[in-house]
């Protein structure tokens, strides 16, 4: 979920999404925030995706929030990834 409205949903679509950034050349994630309880836990953090083009190398940072749901089988799995620039 972004803030230009186009939610992604999906492995498959994830992957397009991510492979389609054209010129990446480097991206760091940060956790900034961990919090929650034992079925329902978020992370807050900071993203910086570096790109280059023909103006040279452009810096593009953002805010996220990850909201992880605990499965029936135990496992946690996210529910929501959010982020804002």
């Amino acid at each position: 979920m972004g803030p230009r409205g186009g939610d992604v949903s999906g492995r498959a679509a994830i992957d397009r999404y991510w492979s389609g950034i054209k010129g990446a050349k480097s991206w760091k994630l940060e956790v900034l925030e961990v919090g929650g309880d034992r079925n329902t836990a978020y992370q807050v953090g900071r993203s910086t995706l570096v790109t280059t083009g023909a103006a040279g190398d452009q810096t593009s940072v953002s805010r996220f929030v990850v909201i992880w749901k605990r499965q029936p089988d135990g496992r946690l799995r996210i529910a929501l990834d959010f982020y804002h620039f």
